[in-house]
């Protein structure tokens, strides 16, 4: 991708197709983790807090790759506007999926404490 992306809509058609691809799996992943605390199962919710950071880094690592290929996103129509608006949108769902998990993790932790101590 050395060229801009804001300049090759196919390139950017193909970004925003594996943005979202990659939210659905981050949200598979956390409906999995969320299954495997009921029954409460150790062992799935570690396999299952795997995915999820995975699906993490796969996101974290599509924005960073994002920002280095084009630094200043310049939004010069109203389609460029929308989708500028999307990718905001699918952050800040990122965002929300990233505060549930860490609650699940302490949860989980507090759990664990429990158990041990008593």
């Amino acid at each position: 991708m050395e060229e801009s992306i804001n300049q090759n809509p196919e390139a950017m058609e193909a970004l925003i197709s594996n943005l979202f691809g990659n939210i659905s799996s981050l949200k598979s992943a956390y409906i999995e983790l969320q299954s495997a605390h009921t029954p409460y199962d150790p062992e799935k919710i570690q396999a299952a807090d795997k995915v999820v950071i995975s699906e993490l880094k796969n996101l974290s690592e599509m924005k960073h790759s994002y920002r280095e290929n084009n630094p200043k996103p310049v939004c010069v129509s109203p389609q460029d506007s929308r989708l500028a608006a999307e990718i905001q949108e699918q952050q800040s769902l990122l965002k929300t999926y990233e505060v549930m998990v860490k609650r699940s993790l302490m949860v989980c932790s507090v759990y664990w404490q429990h158990l041990i101590i008593g």
